[in-house]
């Protein structure tokens, strides 16, 4: 779950352009397409790719810099109600 919460938004983002990639890279090196379940297969496989590699190149480094500003609002970063409570 970890995983996948952790490429969602990449995900989301890249899903359409890798079902494009597959289905381009099908028809020129077959001049067909797959059957429905292989390509679901090939999609999934092609958007985990882009997404993980659009964490590690991107999203990870901007998240690395959090830490070097401070925080603007400090009280809407306190967690407040059951968040708060669980603490």
């Amino acid at each position: 779950m970890r995983m996948a919460g952790k490429y969602s938004y990449a995900a989301y983002i890249w899903h359409q352009f890798a079902r494009a990639i597959v289905l381009r890279v099908e028809l020129l090196l077959l001049h067909a397409q797959l059957p429905g379940t292989v390509n679901l297969v090939l999609m999934f496989g092609a958007t985990l790719t882009l997404s993980m590699g659009s964490y590690a190149l991107v999203e990870r480094p901007f998240l690395a810099l959090k830490g070097r500003f401070k925080v603007r609002f400090p009280e809407a970063a306190e967690p407040k109600g059951l968040a708060a409570a669980a603490d």
